[in-house]
C-alpha cells in the first residue's frame, strides 16, 4: 500500500551511463546559474545554526554569508 509521500516522488530510472552523465551536467550547469554548485560539489560549506544566529546583517560580510545561505537553502530544495 502506498502513501501520498510515495506517490509525489517521482524516481528518474538512468537505463545507460550515457544518460546519467547528460543529465548530471545539466543538473550541475544549472546549479552552477543559480549559485550553489560548489556547496553540492562540497567544494563550500553551508553556514551552522550558530553562525547565522551571531552574524550582523549589515555589514558586508554579513551580506555575504546572508547571501550564501540562500543559495544554500535553494540547494536544499
Amino acid at each position: 500500500m502506498s502513501t501520498e509521500v510515495e506517490k509525489s516522488v517521482k524516481v528518474i530510472p538512468f537505463t545507460e551511463k550515457s544518460v546519467w552523465r547528460i543529465w548530471s551536467k545539466q543538473f550541475l550547469a544549472r546549479a552552477y546559474n543559480k549559485g550553489y554548485r560548489e556547496i553540492l560539489l562540497g567544494k563550500d560549506l553551508p553556514p551552522s545554526k550558530a553562525d547565522y544566529d551571531s552574524i550582523d546583517s549589515r555589514t558586508k560580510e554579513g551580506k555575504e554569508f546572508l547571501r550564501f545561505k540562500k543559495v544554500n537553502d535553494s540547494a536544499y530544495t
